[in-house]
């Protein structure tokens, strides 16, 4: 019998505990409420991982041009626009007051939408969700 010489691979530094019985992983989505909240389903959760994980609060921004939101995680609560997560399951943001300083009529922009992480000229990786209706 031939010697195969296969070399052993110790490197376990990528080992990750599967956690998420019962939960299907799917389309990474964000839902915007008519009560002006914003949440990050289990999906987005699971594909943003390493942008998310540390974090707890977000900066949005918001693009005309593009009709897009843009999600910034952060750790630190002193940045300026700094708003916190609540993570129960999925994670929620309360935006009224975003929603609100760019006049944006709730009742047409209030849905779902898939998220997708895009790089934005001079600022970098973020995830993002274009607000028109052909989104799903």
């Amino acid at each position: 019998m031939k010697n195969l010489n296969v070399k052993k691979n110790n490197d376990w530094s990528d080992l990750e505990t599967f956690e998420h019985t019962g939960v299907k992983i799917k389309i990474p989505y964000v839902t915007i409420s008519k009560r002006k909240t914003i949440t990050l389903s289990k999906g987005f959760c699971h594909y943003s991982k390493n942008k998310i994980l540390d974090m707890t609060h977000v900066i949005l921004s918001f693009s005309k041009l593009k009709n897009a939101i843009v999600f910034n995680f952060i750790k630190n609560s002193e940045t300026l626009g700094a708003t916190k997560m609540t993570r129960k399951g999925n994670v929620s943001i309360s935006a009224s007051a975003f929603f609100n300083y760019y006049f944006m009529d709730i009742s047409k922009i209030s849905g779902k939408y898939i998220a997708k992480l895009e790089n934005i000229p001079n600022n970098g990786e973020y995830w993002v969700i274009y607000l028109n209706k052909n989104n799903l």
